[in-house]
């Protein structure tokens, strides 16, 4: 699986799925075992990111699109990376230079398998891995080298050895690498497509592989892919929150836990897609859970300082942390709505849509303020009534009603919470700063 610093990228319901580490590096996570990584040969020397102070990432607003930009003379060179779908498991790769003069581009394919050779062809403008289409640009790479290592590369590539012509097919020995150098104009964008599905199993498949010539232009644009998700995220629990750091968060840590949910998934994963019921992902992950780990996921431990918890959660445990903060149901039945109050939401409009119950009943809630008091705006849906309470905006309120409002009482914060409240969470992910 990936490491956690990397943000997994790719199609839902399928393994074709990458982890993009920060430094922009793209390996699949399931039965491909090779990595691309790029350089960029720019005006003053060559930069390679996972070396350089001034690589910068970005998660676009929690959604499955990473940028990695490195500083170069006069702009930057930014590489986006996104799932684009299809029968190979295509990403978009797609290298932009801001700079007012052209660059190279050195896209390095490298064998990361423990034992066994790759043989690597050049077919029109697709580089093919043992006969499955991994990398395609719109032109042949205008030079290219191999190495037996990515470090022996680098002294190639970065001392003008790189070799002009058509590709020669070689045989990469495990830890060997190629480079394939592309120039990018100034202002523009060199786009790729990376095929993560790997070699198909049946020999005849295997021999379609083979003809297949990835289009780069074919790839569908950010913006379809960023509304895709959104569609899909809105088929479980909706929330709307006044952190604008913390909404991002959990979009990042829901999206990342559908995609686990096909490849490696985790208890806390399958118990958190459950719980925002996002139900195709969480059977998925449920099936692939050891005896037990379905047992660790099937219990959901009582969180005593939900709020400390919260501060510093990042993925699934975040999920299931704000679901208990937001809607936590009792062992009778009962639903604590809101049970505890981040101080820094005070004031700030709160709405929770289709938030599931075991009894697959579904309920829904907004805060409102009116001056200092709030005022509670619920429905319940498919189920039988039961107590609703609300213990951190007042503890003293409770209703039996499937739906309706309340104007509530002053929340009670004590003076420790409101030395909380002057905090949001970090735009790093976890933890809180103080502005």
């Amino acid at each position: 699986m990936s490491d956690p610093a990397s943000t997994l990228v790719g199609t839902l319901g399928t393994a074709h799925v990458a982890a993009v580490d920060p430094h922009g590096a793209v390996t699949p996570t399931l039965g491909v075992r090779w990595s691309l990584r790029w350089w960029i040969g720019a005006d003053d020397r060559w930069h390679r990111p996972a070396v350089e102070s001034v690589t910068r990432q970005t998660v676009d607003d929690g959604f499955p699109i990473v940028e990695t930009a490195v500083r170069i003379p006069g702009g930057d060179a930014r590489l986006t990376v996104y799932g684009a779908g299809g029968p190979h498991g295509l990403l978009a790769y797609d290298v932009e230079n801001t700079a007012p003069v052209p660059f190279v581009v050195a896209l390095v394919l490298r064998n990361e398998a423990r034992r066994g050779t790759q043989r690597i062809t050049v077919r029109d403008a697709t580089v093919f891995v043992d006969d499955a289409p991994v990398l395609g640009a719109r032109t042949p790479p205008g030079r290219w080298a191999v190495a037996p290592s990515v470090e022996a590369l680098d002294v190639v590539v970065t001392g003008g050895e790189a070799r002009e012509g058509p590709f020669t097919p070689v045989e990469l020995r495990p830890g060997g690498a190629c480079a394939f150098l592309h120039p990018v104009t100034h202002r523009t964008i060199a786009r790729f497509a990376v095929a993560v599905a790997g070699a198909p199993a049946t020999r005849v498949a295997r021999a379609a592989a083979a003809e297949v010539r990835l289009d780069p232009a074919a790839l569908i644009p950010p913006d379809d892919v960023r509304q895709g998700w959104i569609a899909q995220l809105d088929r479980g629990l909706r929330v709307k929150l006044p952190d604008q750091v913390l909404s991002r968060d959990t979009t990042h840590a829901r999206v990342q836990a559908m995609l686990r949910a096909t490849v490696d998934p985790g208890a806390a994963d399958a118990a958190a897609l459950e719980d925002w019921g996002l139900d195709p992902e969480a059977v998925s992950a449920w099936e692939r859970l050891s005896m037990r780990d379905r047992s660790r996921a099937a219990r959901r431990p009582s969180i005593a300082d939900p709020l400390g918890v919260l501060a510093t959660a990042d993925g699934s445990e975040l999920l299931l942390t704000l679901r208990d903060v937001l809607v936590h149901e009792e062992a009778d039945g009962s639903v604590d709505l809101l049970r505890a109050l981040p101080p820094a939401w005070l004031g700030g409009a709160i709405e929770v849509h289709d938030a599931p119950l075991r009894d697959g009943s579904r309920i829904g809630f907004a805060v409102r303020w009116h001056g200092a008091r709030p005022a509670i705006l619920w429905a319940l849906t498919g189920g039988a009534p039961r107590v609703l309470r609300s213990s951190g905006l007042d503890p003293a309120w409770s209703s039996t009603e499937l739906a309706g409002d309340a104007l509530l009482a002053l929340p009670a914060v004590s003076g420790a919470e409101l030395s909380r409240g002057a905090a949001t969470r970090s735009p790093t992910g976890g933890g809180f700063e103080f502005q």
